[in-house]
């Protein structure tokens, strides 16, 4: 498995804070429980043992 790209690693930490549970909910795709979004990008960080170095510091774009 090859390491993932400084950017890779930004939209994970994006999507993750993007679909961090608000109020019970998902301020995106508005489900009550942890939504696929979230789930596959702490998977990717997680399987990339990237998780415990904390959010990258390269700014990704919205879109």
């Amino acid at each position: 498995m090859s390491a993932p790209s400084p950017e890779q690693l930004a939209l994970w930490w994006r999507a993750l804070d993007e679909h961090e549970q608000r109020q019970g909910r998902c301020p995106i795709c508005g489900t009550c429980t942890r939504c696929w979004a979230w789930a596959g990008a702490f998977a990717d960080l997680i399987a990339h043992d990237a998780y415990h170095l904390g959010p990258a510091r390269t700014v990704v774009p919205p879109g």
